[in-house]
């Protein structure tokens, strides 16, 4: 983006924390190389649709759940609505992967009744996407990289469901 400055999300001079409490220097200090160039931050952004059509951000999340479950109280889940093909392939999939597997009744905190954990189609449409479509690019960044070949972002990009939003990084 045009007149966006990266190094304005960081901040300066920034000693320690108490979440990064093993971390004595700044980020600006020169021993940490051209580290910000070669990661990557994955942010959950919490929207809401109108009427409309009509996306309204509610909150971006730092550190956002990879879940793809949902607490059902009770023994019994309620039926969920038809879904897509799709998705329904995916749902059957991470049935084997949630707590229980989705049919023994859990006692864990998450809620304070017994309750059964099953995939949320919501969260596995969302998240696969999303994990799939990071991961890709940083497969293709990586098999650029050791081909020594250049790449833009939107190459990088191509075919998944992103869009590039910043200028390119300085080469180091």
């Amino acid at each position: 983006v045009e007149g966006f400055d990266r190094t304005r999300l960081w901040p300066l001079g920034v000693k320690r924390t108490a979440k990064m409490s093993g971390c004595k220097t700044s980020f600006a200090d020169p021993s940490w190389g051209g580290w910000e160039r070669d990661c990557f931050h994955v942010l959950g952004f919490d929207v809401m649709f109108d009427e409309g059509g009509k996306a309204w951000l509610l909150e971006v999340n730092c550190n956002p759940s990879m879940a793809i479950d949902t607490v059902y109280p009770g023994e019994v889940p309620p039926d969920l609505p038809r879904l897509h093909e799709g998705i329904e392939a995916l749902v059957g999939e991470a049935m084997g992967h949630v707590r229980g597997k989705g049919v023994r009744v859990c006692k864990c905190t998450a809620h304070h009744r017994p309750h059964l954990h099953r995939p949320c189609p919501i969260d596995l449409a969302a998240k696969h996407s999303c994990v799939n479509g990071a991961l890709s690019i940083i497969h293709r960044d990586y098999v650029a990289r050791k081909q020594q070949a250049a790449v833009s972002s939107s190459e990088l990009v191509e075919g998944l469901r992103y869009d590039v939003i910043c200028s390119e990084a300085p080469a180091a």
